[in-house]
C-alpha cells in the first residue's frame, strides 16, 4: 500500500456544525499520514477528536508524531479535550514553531491551561515530548521519511511542510498568503508533487489581502506552473456550504485538472 492521507478536518478560522456544511466537514484542521508504519499529523484542531477515535481503533499505542503550522485557535482547539494527551502510553512527539522567543511546551503550557481550560494538560499523566522547529529544518524517520519545515505568509507567522518518502512527495500548505514570488524553498515543495493540500480558504471573488489566506484560482494556478499531479483544496471557508463547495467542484471538474475538494474523513492513496 502506499502512503495514506485522510482528512480528519478541513474547515478554517472555527468549526462549523451545521447541517449544510456536513458533506465537507465542520471540523478544523487535521490531516494523518500514514507510511511504512508510522503516523504524521498535522494540526491539531478540533479533527483531533476524529483521528483520536481513529487511532485507538486502530493504531492504539503506536508513537504519533504530531507537527502544528502554529498556534491560531483553529488549528490547536482539539489538544486540551483529546484523550490521548493524557495517555501515558501513547508517545506524542510534537513538533512546532517558536513564537516571540517562547517554545511549543511554553505556548501550549499556557493555552492548555486554566483560565483557558480546567485542566493544565500536560500535567497529567500525557507522555508529550516538544520540540522547536524553523525554517528549513530536515527531519528524518524511519523507512527514508523526510520532513522539511518552511515558512509561509501569514499574520504572526506559520509553516508548512513537505512529507518525502517513497519517491513521494507531499505539500501540506494551509494558512498561506499566496505572494507572486513563492521563494525557493516553497517553489522546491511544489514542484513536481504528488499532492498539495492548499489553503483555498477564499475565492478569487473574496479574497481580502493581508488575511493571510490564498484563493481556489491561484491553487489552480500553481497546479499547473509547478507541476502538480494532484491538488485538495483545504481550509475551507466558515460560510462555505455544501452546495457552494459543489458547484466550485463542478467548475473545476471541467477544467479537466486534478482538482479536489477536501472532505472529512476522506482517505487518498499515494
Amino acid at each position: 500500500m502506499g502512503i495514506k492521507v485522510t482528512f480528519f478536518g478541513c474547515r478554517g478560522s472555527m468549526p462549523t456544525p451545521a447541517a449544510d456544511k456536513m458533506k465537507y466537514g465542520g471540523n478544523t484542521s487535521s490531516v494523518c499520514i500514514e507510511c511504512h508504519d508510522q503516523i504524521f499529523l498535522f494540526d491539531a484542531g478540533s479533527g483531533l477528536a476524529l483521528f483520536s477515535e481513529y487511532y485507538k481503533k486502530n493504531h492504539y499505542g503506536k508513537k504519533i508524531n504530531l507537527f502544528l503550522s502554529h498556534y491560531h485557535t483553529d488549528h490547536i482547539c482539539g489538544i486540551s479535550a483529546s484523550e490521548i494527551f493524557y495517555d501515558k502510553n501513547i508517545e506524542i512527539s510534537l513538533y512546532g514553531g517558536n513564537f516571540e522567543g517562547k517554545s511549543p511546551k511554553e505556548i501550549l503550557g499556557v493555552v492548555c491551561s486554566p483560565p483557558y481550560f480546567p485542566l493544565p494538560v500536560f500535567t497529567y499523566g500525557g507522555n508529550v515530548k516538544f520540540e522547536s522547529i524553523s525554517d528549513g529544518d530536515e527531519l528524518c524517520f524511519g523507512g527514508g521519511i523526510k520532513i522539511t519545515a518552511g515558512s509561509v505568509n501569514h499574520p504572526g507567522g506559520c509553516l508548512g511542510f513537505l512529507f518525502e518518502c517513497c519517491g513521494k512527495k507531499i505539500v501540506y500548505l494551509t494558512d498561506y498568503e499566496c505572494e507572486n514570488d513563492l521563494g525557493q524553498r516553497l517553489s522546491c515543495f511544489l514542484k513536481t508533487s504528488d499532492l498539495l493540500i492548499w489553503d483555498a480558504f477564499f475565492t478569487a471573488e473574496t479574497f481580502i489581502p493581508g488575511w493571510g489566506h490564498s484563493s481556489m484560482e491561484q491553487g489552480a494556478e500553481l497546479l499547473e506552473k509547478f507541476g502538480v499531479k494532484k491538488i485538495y483544496f483545504y481550509h475551507h471557508n466558515i460560510n462555505s456550504t455544501d452546495g457552494f463547495l459543489d458547484s466550485r467542484a463542478e467548475e473545476f471538474l471541467k477544467t479537466g485538472k486534478n482538482i479536489y475538494f477536501a472532505k472529512e474523513g476522506e482517505t487518498v492513496v499515494i
